[in-house]
């Protein structure tokens, strides 16, 4: 038996395009020979006995299908040859090696974060209160590009420190010297973190913020902290702002933090005592100062920046906090992995480039090697994410030397999601293009008895 490695083929659809011709159209009019297909269209054909001429079928697929997309040309120059489809080879109804047909929705990843204290406020767990100690917390980063650049025997840290004093002889609470060692520690941590992670004060409680406090439930809502904004977490010794801008992944992950502490938790910008030139936020909120303030921290990873020329998929960090000393019966708990989501932009413009570019011209896929040539990305939109279906087949036929024959082929349709908020395509409802393509894969799979679970994304 000859068996070929298998072809991957990404058709990426462009939004708010018609989808198809009307089923039963052809694709292209046989008396004048112009395409019925509109430029960025999509369209389920089947086969037409004795004719190379297509005819739609979404309606009532038969035992085999192609996906055609018309491309948009206006973007290829010479020498490039004309090549007027994205399309699919032939999904017939029969394999060899096993039919599959999947979906997978839009999905936002989330960056990996550990919570420092009792997340539902019990006694036990709370970070402790200890006179004269050196408080020491630790986190150390992982992940595809981070062990890329640092080797297998260098793992980037950063340690955080704070030289308690005798809370008894100061007349201190229990509660304002938590808030004191947990806001004094994520001023020296911030301050030597870089760009590997970062950790904001909690207060659990809610009790008298002050100004610039906000609710972990607002960092989680989209619709009151959108995506780009910077967030004041806090300011150093001479009341400089320190910040981090939201990006959709940290949104997720706060949105897993809201589920487990109280609704009443807010992110305190640390103040400590000494703070010159510092925010009009009131005596009463520099650190140590009020009964119940900062008691948990929250450590945030933060990812390897993307590179203009890229091709490694992976670009989340995970971190690991270690309490190094003064913390004997601390809680401490994972609260988000770090989750690379599923129909990013960037994932699907490196496999795009991959398979398509390099497959489709026969040439080395990096720029900047000589007589580097390509065709356009047909669509593929930077502030968009994508709903992906797919299709694993095989063409199976008899070999000039009699042996069984089979093509294995992996195909791609990636949508446009409009159900994430995240996104400027947003409305709500699904691509009428998602729905397109899964009611007649749905039909596909019921009108040839696939016994394959039905698409639902």
């Amino acid at each position: 038996m000859v068996e070929k490695h298998s072809q991957t083929k990404y058709i990426v659809l462009t939004p708010n395009v018609d989808n198809a011709p009307a089923v039963g159209n052809p694709l292209y009019d046989n008396g004048t020979g112009l395409l019925t297909l509109p430029v960025n269209g999509v369209a389920i054909y089947g086969p037409v006995a004795g004719s190379g001429n297509h005819q739609e079928v979404s309606a009532a697929p038969g035992e085999a299908i192609k996906i055609v997309k018309r491309r948009d040309t206006t973007g290829d120059t010479s020498p490039l040859y004309t090549r007027l489809f994205e399309d699919s080879d032939w999904i017939n109804s029969f394999c060899r090696n096993q039919l599959i047909i999947s979906g997978v929705a839009a999905d936002t990843g989330t960056n990996s974060s550990h919570l420092v204290g009792a997340a539902n406020g019990a006694a036990s767990g709370q970070i402790e209160v200890l006179d004269n100690l050196n408080y020491q917390v630790q986190v150390s980063g992982h992940g595809d590009r981070t062990d890329w650049f640092n080797g297998a025997y260098n793992t980037p840290t950063t340690f955080g420190f704070y030289q308690a004093p005798d809370f008894t002889a100061l007349g201190y609470t229990t509660e304002q010297s938590r808030d004191l060692i947990t806001q004094e520690l994520a001023l020296d941590f911030n301050s030597k973190s870089r760009n590997m992670s970062f950790v904001i004060g909690i207060d659990s409680a809610g009790t008298a913020p002050g100004t610039g406090a906000i609710l972990i439930t607002d960092l989680a809502n989209p619709a009151t902290i959108p995506v780009g904004s910077p967030v004041i977490i806090g300011y150093d010794a001479q009341g400089r702002q320190h910040t981090f801008v939201m990006t959709k992944e940290i949104q997720a992950s706060f949105a897993e933090l809201a589920t487990l502490v109280p609704a009443t938790a807010v992110m305190k910008p640390y103040v400590v005592p000494g703070t010159v030139n510092g925010p009009a936020v009131g005596v009463a909120s520099v650190a140590g100062t009020l009964a119940s303030e900062v008691d948990h921290l929250y450590f945030i990873a933060l990812d390897e920046a993307k590179a203009a020329y890229d091709y490694r998929v992976n670009t989340k960090r995970r971190i690991e906090v270690g309490l190094v000393e003064g913390f004997t019966s601390t809680a401490q708990a994972e609260i988000t992995r770090a989750y690379e989501g599923q129909g990013q932009f960037h994932q699907l413009d490196i496999q795009f480039r991959k398979h398509n570019r390099f497959e489709e011209t026969h040439r080395s896929r990096f720029p900047y090697q000589s007589y580097y040539l390509e065709f356009d990305q047909s669509g593929l939109l930077k502030d968009a994410t994508y709903d992906y279906f797919v299709i694993e087949h095989c063409d199976d036929r008899t070999a000039t030397s009699g042996m069984p024959n089979s093509n294995n082929h992996r195909t791609i349709v990636a949508v446009v999601s409009f159900e994430d908020p995240s996104t400027p395509y947003f409305t709500g409802a699904a691509n009428p293009q998602k729905t397109y393509i899964q009611d007649a894969l749905n039909l596909f799979i019921t009108n040839n008895n696939l016994n394959l679970p039905a698409l639902a994304i």
